[in-house]
């Protein structure tokens, strides 16, 4: 269009000091501009207003960099849901129609127009000739039931259009708890704010936010088919770590992930109140990540570690009568290391247990800090020192010599 207006085929309008007159917003045409002149883009900030002058101008190079900007694109695919919602075009035009009459009829005392929507989230089985209670006192109703859309996206979709039609917009959410929309509740009412007791902390959350996922045990304990200890304060007591809870709430309101040194007792908080999303998320976190998907399949290679780790202790008690400290010898060695089983001796030394062969990238050191996670696991204090290496030839004619070493662990006991 610009190319058009400027190829002396159209008379254009001059303003008073000569400049040609184009009716349209002049900051947004400096990025318009910068384009033609660079093909430098706008900050992603204005990336839709910027759009909207591009296509006025008819500069499709410019429209076709901008749609692959996050705003434009997330703008297309909030259009493509809104198109799977049943009326919701003439749903917002009669809502502004509504709330703009609202207002008029009590212009004299207020300076807004309130009206009341419903929102179904949920695809369930409902009782036939039932309604929400929330929906019977609604102006509007939207059922967005098939879609992944939480009741705060959808409001929050609503508001930005009606704020592009000029309005002002301010919303509350409710949450409808009766038996349509959370069907199965028999035995027992809950509240839509729920005080819990956990380990002596107390939390407040919501009944929605309890039973977020269904399959966990939080959804199971206030389903209503349970009946819950409560404190002397009438709070729902629950026998876990109040702390750690803390982050378990969190997850099930925002899906905020715990402190990375906090995972491995989240993660066992997760597990025992069954919340899988939880726990799936934790085990890619590094200190899980590390000892799921890399200490334990090491130690899965490993002939009878558990055993061995067992032994080690038991040495290490049974020398530990009238003693502060006490120690105990393993025997080391990997599959590399070209080991004659043929050639039997006894080794310089003597162990209790003995750990390898094994093949996999860990060393000789992993290991060793392997056996000692799991002890300082178990609380023991505990540390290692090398020993030395066995080092007997393997028979009269064998270049081979023994290259089991030996660590000593030391445990102090006081």
């Amino acid at each position: 269009m610009l190319a058009a207006m400027f190829s002396g085929r159209h008379h254009l309008v001059k303003d008073k000091d000569g400049r040609y007159f184009i009716d349209r917003n002049g900051k947004h045409f400096v990025y318009v501009l910068d384009f033609i002149r660079h093909a430098d883009l706008p900050p992603a900030a204005l990336a839709k207003q910027v759009y909207k002058e591009a296509q006025f101008y008819g500069i499709e190079k410019l429209k076709s960099c901008l749609e692959g900007m996050q705003p434009i694109i997330g703008e297309q695919f909030r259009q493509k849901f809104i198109d799977y919602i049943p009326n919701y075009r003439d749903n917002v035009d009669s809502m502004i129609t509504l709330a703009v009459g609202r207002a008029d009829e009590v212009l004299a005392r207020f300076r807004y127009g309130m009206i009341r929507i419903c929102i179904c989230t949920q695809k369930q089985d409902r009782i036939p000739f039932t309604r929400c209670k929330i929906e019977k006192k609604a102006d509007f109703y939207f059922d967005v039931s098939e879609q992944e859309w939480s009741a705060e996206e959808l409001v929050q979709c609503i508001a930005r259009d009606v704020e592009e039609k000029g309005y002002e917009i301010d919303y509350t959410l409710q949450e409808c708890i009766c038996g349509w929309c959370i069907p199965g509740k028999s035995l027992y009412d809950f509240p839509p704010v729920i005080e819990l007791n956990v380990g002596g902390a107390h939390h407040t959350t919501s009944l929605r936010t309890l039973r977020k996922y269904e399959d966990s045990m939080l959804a199971a304990m206030f389903s209503g088919r349970h009946n819950l200890t409560r404190d002397k304060e009438g709070r729902y007591f629950v026998d876990r770590n109040g702390t750690h809870f803390g982050y378990i709430l969190d997850f099930l309101r925002n899906e905020d992930l715990p402190p990375a040194e906090l995972s491995p007792e989240i993660f066992k908080e997760a597990r025992y109140f069954g919340i899988d999303a939880l726990c799936n998320l934790l085990r890619d976190v590094p200190p899980l990540f590390g000892e799921h998907t890399g200490r334990q399949e090491f130690i899965a290679r490993l002939p009878e570690y558990q055993e061995n780790v067992e032994k080690l202790i038991q040495t290490a008690r049974e020398s530990a009568v009238a003693a502060r400290e006490s120690k105990a010898v393993v025997c080391v060695y990997k599959a590399d290391s070209n080991l004659d089983a043929d050639n039997l001796h006894t080794c310089r030394y003597q162990w209790c247990a003995s750990f390898g062969p094994w093949n996999a990238t860990p060393g000789i050191n992993d290991l060793l800090d392997s056996i000692t996670v799991d002890l300082k696991d178990r609380r023991y204090n505990v540390e290692y020192a090398r020993k030395g290496e066995c080092g007997i030839q393997l028979g009269e004619l064998s270049w081979q010599s023994c290259p089991k070493q030996f660590y000593e662990f030391t445990f102090k006991w006081w």
